[in-house]
């Protein structure tokens, strides 16, 4: 948590900057997470090898951009990669049903 003496030393970039690596780590775990339930209590190898595909690209692509990279743009490509993966997943989970 961020008290009153934290805030008022951080700027409004460093803060926004912190909020997405946090958010990018829970999204790793989450997927990371949709893995292994894939794999092993569903026994869907095609979405568990599309997740991880998409987890390790995610996750290349992170520690490549992590140190130098424009808020305006990451949030950008999230918002158009995000749902279509979702819708992806979507889709295959309900053709394998």
């Amino acid at each position: 948590m961020i008290n009153g003496e934290d805030f008022t030393g951080m700027s409004i970039d460093l803060l926004k900057r912190k909020l997405i690596s946090r958010y990018v780590y829970i999204m790793f775990l989450v997927l990371a997470i949709y893995v292994l339930i894939f794999y092993f209590v569903l026994n869907m190898n095609l979405l568990a090898g599309c997740t991880l595909i998409y987890l390790g690209l995610a996750l290349y692509t992170w520690l490549l951009i992590r140190e130098k990279y424009n808020i305006k743009t990451l949030v950008h490509i999230h918002l158009i990669s995000a749902p279509l993966f979702a819708a992806f997943i979507m889709l295959a989970f309900l053709q394998e049903h």
